[in-house]
């Protein structure tokens, strides 16, 4: 049992590494996409947000 647990909680510990990964990777999307299109920053940071509200919520699901 205390190895099932131990291997339930290293997936969860990957899942969160993944996630942050994932965070961090949309921060520099946006940020270069911001430095090529000034004019478009705003938009892309509120649809930018948008896709982190709906990746909460599906990742909520897994969540154990």
């Amino acid at each position: 049992m205390q190895r099932v647990l131990l291997e339930r909680n290293q997936y969860k510990q990957r899942l969160f590494e993944l996630e942050e990964a994932m965070h961090w990777q949309d921060a520099m999307r946006a940020s270069k996409h911001e430095q090529l299109h000034p004019s478009a920053g705003l938009n892309a940071m509120n649809e930018s947000s948008f896709d982190h509200s709906q990746n909460k919520k599906r990742t909520t699901f897994w969540k154990l």
